[in-house]
């Protein structure tokens, strides 16, 4: 019998079974290695383990359970822990969660102690998706900083014009017919069988065609005066003292990088709160006679300090931003120098940490009879009824209040003056002008995904221009 015949032979003689054991113990095998990989990250000890069912269990299990039950994993996490800091199995790292009442002595920390742009290229994927930029420099962050945030209230106007307009153009604009509008763009079939890095690549040549033009038009300029225009790469461009600074690949993806971090937190939180006011007409109607009142009072000349001045509207976007913050973990950073810290916990260079953006809804979870914890029900004038004058001293954009929708510290979201402005404009033009209703009367859910919380994308709402605006707000340049 030639070996050909036999190995044909064996072949056939192999069953369902016989396969089925093979495929068992090579996945068995796989499960072992993912097992034994040495994490890139510093694993700490000292901490409750949470999100890890046995000791020898892949890490992939645990990255699968958080991208699906992150919210309930947080809230195990809490009633486990009993409010004390714990280890986070997250799947792609290891997290150190601290409780909120840690965050003024971290902030108290040398700067050199915890990094943020770190931390922000990895959980970005900066090597696959470009955003790794941030890790050679922070020259956007000291520009939104030193010039932008200075600059907003002779940018306010100029931004609300273009703003108004593209709304004008997005939305419908025959009076009093109802037109159902959809927050997904409508893209090419094909797009969705491309992997997702070639459409990554695909979209930073775009830019940097359109954006590296500019860049280089703009140094030709005689007489070059950035104030005259204000924007972003403008002032990169004036300011600009190192090669990195003044490289146009760098200034490009820097202007990326803001464009990214700005879109998703600042459309996400303005339909939220939009979605919350259509579901509960009576704080709808407060925020509207507010606006009316403040209309008459100012003689119908907005600017920031009106937009800032309409505490109803923010107090409810405060209670969006409780209820439906962007993220489930807040204050992310990289430890860079071992330190320790007063209530005796001991991070470790290397280490992640993280603060759970819902500590106050979990506390109230996980006793409801505790004092002081507020219950996860929507309550748009809770902020403004209970404490109007503490309201006041902690706006919306500020960082020093009860919530972390920016972040806390020396690394908040330093684009938080412009985002402030953008979603307090976008809010008054829509209530304004249009009238919204759910289709069928069902409220859009919020999904998660990993860790982000996100008003459902492919659902719809109806939309109608009213045949009166409310006040006729015309928020715009002095010619």
């Amino acid at each position: 019998m030639s070996y050909v015949s036999w190995l044909a032979a064996t072949v056939t003689a192999l069953n369902r079974l016989h396969l089925l054991v093979a495929t068992l113990f090579i996945l068995f095998i796989v499960l072992i290695l993912l097992a034994l990989k040495p994490p890139k990250y510093v694993v700490s000890e000292q901490f409750p383990l949470i999100n890890k069912s046995f000791a020898w269990e892949p890490r992939l299990f645990a990255r699968l359970r958080w991208a699906v039950f992150c919210r309930e994993i947080l809230q195990a996490a809490y009633d486990k822990a009993g409010g004390k800091p714990y280890r986070l199995e997250r799947g792609d790292a290891d997290y150190v969660v601290l409780p909120a009442s840690t965050i003024p002595e971290l902030n108290r920390l040398p700067p050199d102690i915890l990094n943020t742009r770190k931390h922000h290229s990895f959980s970005l994927l900066g090597h696959l998706t470009g955003m790794d930029v941030i890790l050679k420099t922070s020259y956007h962050v000291k520009t939104l900083l030193g010039r932008i945030s200075p600059a907003i209230n002779e940018a306010t106007p100029l931004m609300a014009e273009r703003m108004t307009a593209r709304l004008n153009h997005l939305f419908p604009q025959e009076i009093g017919v109802w037109a159902s509008i959809d927050p997904v763009d409508a893209l090419p079939i094909l797009v969705w069988l491309l992997p997702a890095k070639w459409r990554l690549l695909k979209g930073w040549r775009t830019w940097d065609r359109i954006v590296i033009p500019e860049v280089r038009r703009r140094l030709q300029e005689k007489d070059f005066d950035p104030s005259k225009r204000g924007d972003l790469i403008s002032w990169m461009l004036h300011d600009a003292k190192t090669p990195i600074e003044r490289d146009e690949h760098v200034l490009c993806h820097l202007c990326a990088a803001v464009i990214a971090g700005a879109t998703y937190s600042t459309a996400n939180l303005a339909s939220e709160a939009l979605v919350e006011l259509v579901a509960n007409p009576d704080i709808l109607d407060e925020v509207r006679s507010e606006i009316k009142q403040k209309h008459a009072e100012i003689g119908g000349q907005w600017d920031l300090a009106a937009l800032d001045s309409l505490y109803k509207l923010e107090s409810a976007l405060k209670e969006t931003s409780r209820l439906s913050p962007g993220a489930a973990l807040v204050y992310q950073r990289v430890v860079q120098r071992d330190v320790q810290l007063s209530c005796g916990v001991q991070l470790k260079r290397g280490q992640f940490i993280a603060v759970t953006s819902q500590e106050g809804i979990m506390a109230y979870t996980a006793n409801k009879d505790v004092l002081g914890h507020i219950p996860d029900t929507y309550d748009g004038m809770r902020f403004y009824n209970e404490d109007l004058e503490r309201h006041k001293a902690t706006p919306f954009s500020g960082i020093n209040g009860p919530l972390l929708t920016w972040g806390s510290g020396r690394w908040a979201c330093p684009g938080r003056i412009v985002a402030n402005m953008m979603i307090k404009v976008l809010m008054v033009e829509l209530l304004d002008k249009y009238e919204f209703e759910f289709v069928k009367g069902k409220k859009p859910g919020v999904i998660r995904i990993h860790e982000f919380l996100m008003l459902n994308p492919m659902a719809n709402i109806r939309v109608r221009r009213r045949e009166k605006p409310l006040c006729g707000i015309v928020i715009a340049p002095t010619r």
